[in-house]
């Protein structure tokens, strides 16, 4: 079973294989990752294994099975980077030298993303199920190494917002302060951008309850060919 959870910061790989006498007899099995995958451990129970990278290939390693127990699991992990609302293939872990039988996979989402593309490729879309409020994907793969296009990205949301602004004169400046009160219901909102008239400049950003924008900038974007002065705002 390979498990994949997608989330703003990366996407977690876990690919647990079931080792059968014939293959723990060999004395060590190699895996091979995708280039954009890191891994992190390969543990059978509690049991930490050794890892030997190929000194003759990049991504390639060989897993030592020694101290492994009759009809084991092997559970390795992995993580790789990942853009928010781009089309990419799932990483996979190429387990080189055993016989392959069978296989699921499980996708899940974190960090309130949502999945608004899935085309597999050597696997089909077999459930559709709840957990903990996160909707899980089960597929059914035909294939060790089936291709996945996925695309993720925050779900829309839909805010609400009231403006009360404040002018103020002198002979030198115009200083403007302006109060927004925003809704978003039940939704958490990461990220706020705000369209930015010239001359404008912002000299400081502050919240109601103090310390919610982790960050915020004045940058300027292309829109459909056209630069605009956008005000960013992060919120923890």
């Amino acid at each position: 079973q390979v498990d994949y959870t997608i989330g703003k910061a990366g996407i977690d790989v876990v690919s647990t294989i079931q080792l059968d006498a014939r293959q723990q007899d060999e004395g060590s099995i190699s895996i091979e990752l995708d280039p954009s995958l890191r891994l992190t451990s390969v543990v059978s129970g509690n049991q930490e294994l050794l890892i030997q990278p190929d000194p003759n290939k990049a991504n390639r390693y060989d897993i030592a099975l020694a101290s492994v127990a009759g009809d084991a699991e092997l559970e390795i992990r992995a993580v790789a980077s990942f853009a928010l609302g781009q089309a990419i293939y799932l990483p996979a872990i190429q387990v080189r030298n055993v016989v392959w039988r069978q296989g699921q996979m499980r996708i899940s989402m974190r960090d309130g993303l949502q999945l608004q593309q899935l085309v597999p490729e050597g696997a089909i879309e077999r459930e559709l199920n709840m957990e903990q409020g996160t909707v899980v994907r089960m597929l059914e793969m035909f294939e060790p190494n089936p291709e996945i296009l996925i695309t993720a990205d925050f779900a829309p949301i839909v805010l609400h917002a009231t403006q009360v602004s404040r002018y103020e004169a002198s002979t030198e400046l115009l200083k403007l302060a302006t109060e927004i009160h925003i809704t978003s219901g039940e939704s958490a909102v990461h990220e706020l951008r705000m369209s930015l008239e010239s001359p404008w400049q912002v000299t400081s950003v502050n919240t109601e309850p103090e310390g919610l924008i982790g960050q915020f900038q004045v940058s300027t974007v292309t829109v459909a060919g056209v630069k605009q002065r956008v005000l960013q705002l992060v919120f923890d």
